[in-house]
Parts: structure tokens; C-alpha cells; sequence
């Protein structure tokens, strides 16, 4: 069973996802509990690698007011040393960046969902926008043709 305990909303937005990892994370007590309840935002987080091992960095767990750890430490990151060597290797590749795209808890383990991404250009954004914008107007008038046709049957 999984349930997603975060998200990263900004991710399709920002960037172009060319893959993605599920791993796991090493965690203190009180992150443990803070997460499960939902206190965690990943949407500045980023992975760094330190002598060939993967650490998430800007993820801010919102500690509970009894835990007296930092909450924005380094978390290591737990996969099998094919996977980091195959992530390492994207990472080296020029305009790719890694970023956790949502924590879950899997068999009662939380996990991180990593994606390796691509920024998508300003005008990309544009082309979205306004892609979006016409779909959205389409509808709209598809809609009233729909509308005006069904008023005129009834009155006739």
C-alpha cells in the first residue's frame, strides 16, 4: 500500500522529467513523525552527490515543537549502487538536475521519488500557456454551441 505524504507541484511545470527513482531515506524520530503527518515541503529540494553517495538538500520538515534537531540537515539517501552510478552518471550530463518529486510511505517505509529533469525554457512556458488558453477557449465555445442547441430543440 502507498499513500503520498508530499508532492512536488512545481515539477511539471518547471521542468521536462526524463526519468524517475523510487529510494529510500534515512530519517531521525522526530522527522519521521513530522513527515507522516504531512509537515514537509520538497519544492526547493535538490539531491547533491558526496563521494558517491546522494544527499536531498532544501526539503523543510516543519519539526514538532519538541524535537530540538535542525530541520533543514542533509538526508542521505538509500539505492543500490547500480542505481546511484547510473543516476551520477545523468547528473554529470550537462542541463540535467535531480529533484525529489514526492515522498511516500510504501509498506510502512517512507521513500523519495527522485526525478533527473531538464528546465524547459522561457518560451516553452508560453507555448503552454497559451496552448492551454486556446484548449480552454474551444471548450468554452463548444460548450455554448452545445448549450444554444439544446435552448433551441426546447423551444420548438
Amino acid at each position: 500500500m502507498q499513500s503520498i505524504l508530499s508532492k512536488n507541484q512545481k515539477i511539471s511545470y518547471k521542468y521536462n522529467i526524463i526519468g524517475k527513482l523510487e529510494c529510500g531515506i534515512i530519517l531521525k524520530g522526530h522527522e519521521v513523525r513530522a513527515i507522516k503527518s504531512k509537515n514537509v515541503n520538497i519544492s526547493h529540494g535538490y539531491i547533491i552527490f558526496r563521494k558517491m553517495e546522494m544527499f536531498l538538500i532544501g526539503v523543510k520538515i516543519k519539526s514538532i515543537p519538541t524535537a530540538s534537531d535542525l530541520a533543514n540537515r542533509p538526508i542521505k539517501i538509500i539505492a543500490h549502487k547500480k542505481e546511484i552510478l547510473k543516476i551520477h552518471n545523468k547528473y554529470i550530463e550537462k542541463g540535467i538536475s535531480i529533484v525529489p518529486a514526492k515522498i511516500i510511505q510504501k509498506n510502512n517505509f517512507i521513500k523519495v521519488v527522485i526525478s533527473w529533469v531538464k528546465v524547459k525554457k522561457d518560451f516553452a512556458h508560453k507555448n503552454i500557456m497559451q496552448d492551454s488558453s486556446i484548449k480552454l477557449k474551444i471548450s468554452r465555445i463548444v460548450k455554448r454551441s452545445i448549450y444554444r442547441s439544446t435552448q433551441c430543440k426546447s423551444i420548438n
